[in-house]
């Protein structure tokens, strides 16, 4: 049933602004991007880089956006239906809905995020996004873009791991685990402590070449959320605690990473970094896939002396929660139907996992003490996950380029 409910009356937007064109792709998905709003291109290529490309607009992507300022919101009504992607997400006021129009009002509760009138005409691609003249638009456009990537490979059927990752010469580790068990601090510590290339934080897409190809890991961009115990010793710990983290709205200050604070899940305190924060204020490189060659299963104890490292030889994926589906999703979900659809969307290609499930494994239970002794800890980890022998590059220094 079609539903109207007092479009919103249009209102100028900001003239005299420049106007940016540009395109991102991940994986066969592709979006093009007309925008007004000043810098999004440089904050785009920040945020996305290296896991998305960045690159001229094509002209034939199958969702175009157009991005723009305009001098006045409508205010959310309480007569407009209204959702919520998550509990703790923004609302989002359903202002107009027909067959050729969909307008939402994208409002969060935190004030300091901006508002976005969203108007897409379904099955087509082309959206416009407008944002108030006196936001920071960045973030939430920001999130509507990478949305629009997102949905493009959630309707092809792409995999989507829960899981970190690391690389070295086109080689991957995957570490797994339910929430909690450690996958975000040993792919930090790898990556900042023994000159592994970071590939993602808790969300990886698997790809492959070919129906009987290689298999490809790609990391999704999104912020690095680091445990402060992990930092205890850290050679960058002054470098976090100075600098002006954007999740964080400036210096953290002394951080508190005694042995004793909690190691694992419960009451943890974490600090959370985007991509080019790791990469300029640790020395770390991020690399925007590799083929997987080992997996981890990862378990992080807060009273555990040293650490443990057992090979398994036929690792039940399952119960370490690796897919991604359903509700957890629901970022990439395209609820305002912009692709065409010719019927249900395809499963998630379940074989792609049947296949990692082949790769060497090794179940890893760790404590606080891997902090000052992590390289020999992970030449052990992946020593026994007889991951490619090699010499991985050193670890490197803040500033270093991606």
């Amino acid at each position: 049933m079609n539903h109207t409910a007092h479009p919103p009356a249009r209102a100028a937007t900001r003239a005299g602004t420049d106007t940016e064109t540009f395109s991102l792709s991940c994986l066969g998905a592709r979006v093009d991007v007309t925008s007004t709003v000043a810098g999004l291109r440089s904050a785009a290529t920040r945020a996305f880089s290296p896991m998305f490309a960045v690159g001229p607009r094509g002209g034939d992507a199958p969702v175009r956006l157009r991005l723009r300022t305009r001098t006045a919101l409508p205010a959310p009504s309480d007569s407009a239906p209204r959702l919520r992607l998550d509990h703790d997400g923004p609302w989002l006021y359903v202002l107009d809905r027909t067959s050729d129009t969909t307008v939402v009002l994208k409002c969060a509760d935190d004030p300091r995020q901006a508002t976005l009138l969203i108007t897409a005409t379904p099955r087509t691609g082309d959206v416009l996004v407008e944002t108030g003249p006196h936001q920071d638009g960045h973030t939430a456009l920001l999130r509507f873009l990478s949305f629009a990537v997102g949905a493009q490979l959630h309707a092809h059927g792409t995999p989507w791991l829960h899981c970190s990752g690391v690389a070295r010469d086109d080689c991957a580790v995957l570490i797994l685990g339910p929430s909690g068990s450690g996958k975000s601090t040993l792919a930090f510590l790898a990556a900042t402590r023994a000159g592994y290339d970071f590939l993602s934080d808790d969300t990886m897409l698997l790809d492959e070449d070919d129906p009987h190809g290689s298999i490809r890991a790609v990391g999704w961009p999104r912020r690095v959320g680091i445990g402060v115990s992990a930092l205890a010793g850290h050679p960058a710990l002054r470098r976090l605690e100075s600098a002006a983290l954007r999740r964080h709205a400036g210096p953290l200050g002394k951080l508190d990473t005694r042995d004793s604070r909690p190691w694992t899940r419960e009451g943890r305190s974490r600090i959370f970094l985007d991509p080019h924060e790791l990469t300029s204020l640790t020395g770390a490189r991020i690399t925007a896939g590799a083929r997987p060659a080992a997996l981890v299963l990862a378990e992080a104890v807060r009273d555990l002396e040293g650490w443990s490292v057992e090979p398994v030889a036929q690792p039940d994926l399952w119960r370490a929660e690796p897919l991604i589906t359903g509700a957890r999703q629901r970022h990439v979900v395209d609820y305002l139907g912009l692709l065409p659809r010719s019927g249900p969307p395809p499963a998630p290609r379940l074989g792609l996992l049947d296949r990692i499930a082949q790769l060497p494994c090794v179940r890893v239970r760790y404590g606080p003490q891997v902090n000052e002794r992590f390289p020999e800890f992970w030449a052990e980890v992946t020593g026994r996950a007889g991951f490619p022998s090699g010499k991985a590059r050193a670890a490197g220094t803040p500033g270093a380029d991606r």
